[in-house]
Order: structure tokens, then C-alpha cells, then sequence
């Protein structure tokens, strides 16, 4: 190899360190609000038949976007103490309310008993002890028993979610999506 040759690789591979440290220097962190904000991303659904009994479940998988400034996002297992404890306002962090089409009016879905839910938990997001903005997708699955409806019945759900610190996201709407579709 001549030393021309040899020359131009140095300058070629120096040229490609130089660029790389061009590009991560220029890296800017998101600055985003320490109170979450989301948007709706999608929802999917699909049905499922249970081979022992044969009933048949709709899957519904929404997907949120969200971001936040100090990325407190989600929780521990161990967090089930003091406001996180069962039974207390806050011991789920995705909050989710079901809505069905009557006629033209969406009304609140009515709960099996005053104890149910749909709301749930998601883990935490971030790397501990680290304040750094995030940003991402959220996807949370929801099964509905096909016998509790009738065919073709519309939902659609309204979600937030909060942080550690208890700060409330944005409320966000999903589309409509049809439950027992024959």
C-alpha cells in the first residue's frame, strides 16, 4: 500500500470520528413539562376463543403516546404504600374509563360491582434516579366477555395516567371500535 493510500484512510477515518462527534454534540435533550402529556396513538382489537368453554373474548390494545419532562413515569411493585396502596385514588396510574353508543350519546359502560375496574398499573419507565425527559408509547391490552354485550355495541375510552410525584396528564379520547361484531 502506497503512502497516499495509507494517508487518505487516515483522513477518511478521522473525517468519521469528527462526524460522529459533530452528531452527538448536537444531541439536545427534549424539553418537555414535568406534568405527562399523551396523545392517541391507536386501538386494535381481536377476538379470541377460549378452546375449553368456547367463549369468546374481544382484545382491545390501545396505544398512547406520551412524554414527560422528569420521566417519573410508572411504578414499582413495591409501590403499593401510603397513596399507592390498594384501595386508595392512586394506586393505579392508568386511569381508563369506558364509554358505550347509545343511539347518537355515549354513556359511562356500568361496572359489574362498585369494586371493578379497568383502570391498572404500568411499570416504571425511566432509569432510577435519573431526571431525564421521556418519551414513548404505552400499549394496554383489555378483554371483554362477547356475553356481555349485544352485537355490535360501540365503545370507545377516555384515559390519563399520572406520575410518582401525582401529577394528572391531559385527558385523551380513543376512536370508536365495534365489541361482538358479527
Amino acid at each position: 500500500m502506497s503512502i497516499k493510500q495509507k494517508n487518505m484512510k487516515k483522513i477518511i477515518f478521522l473525517s468519521l470520528i469528527f462526524a460522529t462527534f459533530l452528531l452527538v454534540g448536537c444531541y439536545t435533550k427534549p424539553e418537555f413539562s414535568t406534568t405527562p402529556n399523551i396523545s392517541f396513538v391507536g386501538i386494535d382489537k381481536f377476538t379470541v376463543t377460549n378452546p375449553l368453554t368456547t367463549s369468546r373474548e374481544d382484545s382491545i390494545i390501545i396505544k398512547i403516546k406520551f412524554q414527560d419532562g422528569d420521566g417519573d413515569l410508572g411504578l414499582d411493585q413495591g409501590d403499593t404504600l401510603g397513596t399507592f396502596k390498594r384501595g386508595q385514588p392512586n394506586h393505579f396510574n392508568y386511569k381508563i374509563s369506558v364509554f358505550v353508543k347509545n343511539g347518537a350519546i355515549f354513556n359511562p359502560l356500568p361496572l359489574p360491582d362498585p369494586s371493578f375496574t379497568y383502570d391498572g398499573r404500568f411499570p416504571r419507565l425511566e432509569d432510577r434516579g435519573r431526571k431525564n425527559p421521556l418519551e414513548g408509547i404505552l400499549t394496554r391490552n383489555i378483554s371483554f366477555k362477547q356475553s356481555s354485550f349485544v352485537a355490535n355495541t360501540i365503545l370507545k375510552f377516555r384515559i390519563k395516567i399520572y406520575d410518582r410525584a401525582l401529577n394528572v396528564s391531559n385527558e385523551i379520547e380513543t376512536s370508536e371500535v365495534v365489541v361482538r361484531q358479527l
